[in-house]
């Protein structure tokens, strides 16, 4: 006879997380190396799960190089240990008690407070190469010891609503020292992409990048003052649409070509076509085609201000309402008019429709 509990799914489980890590050590961390300290620990509290370097790197999705990275900056603050060889990817690492070395205090205090300079300092005795993938983990602890970049970081971060992993950042990092661009420019791409054009992929960023390359572009200035100039027609095609009381209607590309032919045929600026959208009031069903034809005759005409677009206006409404107030000339009739049921002409023909 036994006694046995049926297994439970550990993803239904928890993970004890020392608070001490969480105050202490995890805000000045980067961000790959706490996914990698987390995730270790709800492994080696878990015992039907073989954990290794290569598994973590497989979940994280990300080099196992980088996850040895991560090991090596947690044991030189202080908080795990496991013998290194330097050439080795996989080891034992054993999680320090936190409680023990906060109990020691001085400890605690000197391993948090070196936090910064552990992060610059933790590998650089190796000696890797260039190509190799650890060499981008130490550029990136470099380069985020300047506001500028991590903010950048951050920034990106938000628009794409994830963290950013290694290969990312390296990316990024070599757009900044490939196009001689600022930081500024980076985060300006990125939203200008994911969140105005709704085109999310790093590929594209790298093209809007380029574009700015091209044009000589080296700091936000001179994007924005470009920005307003390309996004110029886009403003005005927002601008009408909300004249149109239709804001959120998506302006098909046979309509963008009729209101380009306002500008750029005509001449017309936004305060005459606005003017002409006045006369939507006269129709129910205002449109690009509507503004259309009164634009067109506009141009016929020879109307070039907006005042003589004001005096068309005005001679317009005074036309209606002239035509509007004249009384229907009263009609002879020789027959006798008869008397039906209300219900009598809607039967009768609606009867003779449905033969």
């Amino acid at each position: 006879m036994s006694f046995t509990l049926e297994k439970i799914n550990s993803n239904l489980l928890d993970t004890s997380v020392n608070n001490i890590f969480i105050s202490e050590f995890m805000p000045q961390a980067d961000g790959t190396f706490v996914k990698v300290y987390l995730l270790a620990l709800r492994f080696a509290q878990d015992d039907d799960i073989e954990a290794s370097n290569e598994k973590i790197a497989e979940v994280l999705k990300i080099p196992v190089i980088d996850v040895v990275s991560a090991w090596r900056f947690w044991k030189s603050v202080g908080i795990v240990d496991f013998d290194d060889d330097g050439d080795s990817l996989s080891f034992s690492v054993l999680f320090k008690d936190l409680r023990a070395l906060y109990l020691s205090g001085s400890s605690l205090d000197k391993n948090s407070a070196n936090i910064a300079t552990s992060q610059n300092t933790y590998d650089d005795e190796l000696d890797i190469d260039e190509g190799d993938l650890s060499s981008d983990t130490k550029l990136i602890i470099e380069v985020n010891k300047d506001d500028g970049v991590k903010k950048m970081f951050q920034d990106v971060a938000h628009i794409v609503r994830r963290p950013l992993n290694t290969q990312e950042k390296i990316k990024i990092i070599k757009w900044l020292r490939d196009y001689n661009i600022s930081c500024e420019m980076i985060s300006h791409a990125y939203s200008y992409a994911y969140d105005i054009l709704k085109k999310k992929s790093p590929a594209y960023v790298e093209t809007i990048i380029m574009n700015w390359y091209d044009k000589g572009f080296t700091n936000l200035s001179q994007v924005m003052s470009d920005f307003n100039v390309m996004n110029d027609s886009q403003r005005n095609y927002n601008k009408l649409m909300q004249s149109l009381a239709m804001p959120f209607k998506n302006v098909s590309d046979f309509e963008k070509k009729i209101i380009d032919k306002w500008y750029d045929d005509f001449n017309y600026g936004n305060d005459i076509i606005l003017k002409a959208a006045e006369n939507f009031i006269y129709t129910a069903k205002p449109s690009i085609a509507y503004l259309d034809a009164i634009l067109e005759a506009w141009h016929k005409e020879g109307i070039k201000t907006v005042e003589d677009a004001e005096r068309t206006n005005e001679l317009y409404r005074s036309d209606r309402k002239n035509n509007n107030t004249k009384k229907p000339k009263a009609r002879v009739k020789d027959f006798d008019e008869r008397e039906y049921p209300d219900d009598y002409l809607s039967d009768t023909y609606e009867g003779n429709w449905r033969k």
